[in-house]
């Protein structure tokens, strides 16, 4: 059994991982080439952490969940705003992970809700989709720039074969809804609401597994679009919506 209450900060790079554990002080990096993560997921799970913190920023989450590991993911202007309070003005790959890790211990986040495999197909094939719909928009941008007929013809026909794959892509989607009937009835609600169609309700059941289950105000916290207090004293400062990078990433 460990000593410590492990709590782990998890940076994650283009091509690599940095992880500290805390307050044991280890830390390795590791090449970020496979989704699967087997080789950190099974060192990890060897510690029994409390907590793994990740930025959202990415799909990292995704894996170590799958793997059965306490993730929270971290709003990065939370952690930003916790590395004063530490002495930390240096800013490297190692020392961020550090410095999440130290989060980790000091404010405990909770962990998020670990998908079942069904909802981690859903939230892949979402993503893929939007891979593809903003793939397709480069293409167009640069189709409305280009003169030359033979790159013009090349690059509408790569918008061509993007939009067949969009698709595809919302037929997949569609099929795994209809397939679970809570999503079903779920979707069929959100379609509801006037200006709600199936890629917001896909986006909302993909990402919001929360929905129907919080309250409004719990809800709006969680995604970020909630007015925050901005107090001091006598001062009444303006409410603030500072969560918008989570819900970025996570729509």
């Amino acid at each position: 059994m460990n000593r410590h209450i492990i709590s782990v900060g998890i940076d994650v790079s283009k091509d690599t991982l940095d992880l500290w554990l805390h307050p044991t002080r280890q830390s390795w990096q590791v090449d970020y080439r496979d989704c699967r993560l087997p080789q950190p997921a099974d060192t990890l799970a060897q510690q029994s952490p409390q907590v793994i913190v990740v930025e959202a920023t990415g799909g990292l989450e995704v894996p170590l969940t799958a793997a059965g590991l306490p993730v929270a993911l971290v709003n990065p202007r939370q952690t930003r705003d916790f590395a004063p309070s530490i002495g930390q003005p240096a800013k490297t790959d190692r020392l961020d992970a550090r410095l999440l890790a130290q989060y980790s211990a000091a404010v405990a986040p909770e962990p998020g809700p670990r998908p079942d495999a069904q909802l981690r197909e859903l939230r892949e094939r979402a993503a893929h989709r939007q891979n593809l719909v903003e793939t397709r928009a480069i293409q167009q941008n640069r189709l409305a720039r280009t003169a030359s007929p033979l790159v013009r013809e090349s690059i509408q026909s790569h918008i061509h074969w993007l939009t067949q794959q969009v698709q595809e892509a919302d037929a997949s989607i569609a099929a795994l809804i209809q397939d679970n009937p809570a999503w079903r009835q779920q979707s069929q609600l959100l379609q509801s609401v006037p200006g709600v169609g199936p890629v917001v309700s896909a986006t909302l059941i993909a990402q919001l597994p929360e929905l129907g289950k919080l309250s409004p105000k719990e809800i709006a916290s969680s995604v970020g679009v909630a007015p925050f207090n901005q107090d001091s004293g006598r001062w009444r400062g303006r409410r603030r919506v500072w969560g918008d990078e989570v819900w970025r990433w996570r729509c």
